[in-house]
C-alpha cells in the first residue's frame, strides 16, 4: 500500500507462547515459539492506562496532575470454537492449566505491525448460546507488561 492508505483489520491474528521472553524486547519476544489461536472474533481495545497522581496546593488552589503507575489492564477475547485448533486446545475449559501461569502474546495486524506483551489467561468460559451464533468461548487476559511493537 502507498503512504496515506488505510487498513482494515481483516487478516489480524493472535498467537500465544508459554512463559515470558528472556529479554523484554522484540528480539526476545520473537524468539519464543508461538501457536496461533484460530477463531478470534475480535481483540478488544487494549494498551496501558496510568493512574492519576494529583494533589492540590493551598497557594493557588489548583490540582496538579501526573501520570503514575501503569496498568496493562484486562480484556475478554471472544472465540468461535474451531475443533482441533492447536491454539484453542491450550486454553479451553477442561484443560489442566494454571490460570496464574505466564503467557506471551503476539498480535499481528493486517498491515504487518506486530505487538508483543505478556500476561495471564484466566478461566476460559462458554460464550452465550443463541440461535444466531456459533459455539464459542471467552478468553480473559490480564496484561502485565508494556507493549513491544515490532
Amino acid at each position: 500500500m502507498a503512504d496515506g492508505d488505510t487498513y482494515i483489520d481483516i487478516g489480524g491474528k493472535m498467537s500465544i507462547a508459554s512463559g515470558k521472553p528472556a529479554t523484554l524486547d522484540a528480539t526476545g519476544f520473537a524468539a519464543l515459539s508461538y501457536t496461533q489461536i484460530k477463531g478470534v472474533l475480535n481483540i478488544p481495545e487494549n494498551g496501558d492506562t496510568a493512574e492519576d497522581v494529583s494533589e492540590p496546593t493551598l497557594e493557588d488552589g489548583r490540582t496538579e496532575h501526573f501520570y503514575g503507575t501503569k496498568d496493562g489492564g484486562g480484556i475478554d477475547v471472544p472465540l468461535k470454537y474451531i475443533e482441533g485448533d492447536a491454539g484453542q486446545a491450550l486454553i479451553l475449559p477442561g484443560v489442566d492449566r494454571d490460570v496464574n501461569a505466564v503467557w506471551s502474546f503476539k498480535i499481528e495486524d493486517s498491515d504487518g505491525t506486530i505487538t508483543y506483551k505478556y500476561g495471564r489467561i484466566g478461566p476460559v468460559r462458554r460464550r452465550e448460546r443463541s440461535s444466531n451464533a456459533f459455539k464459542g468461548f471467552i478468553m480473559p487476559i490480564m496484561f502485565n507488561s508494556a507493549e513491544v511493537v515490532a
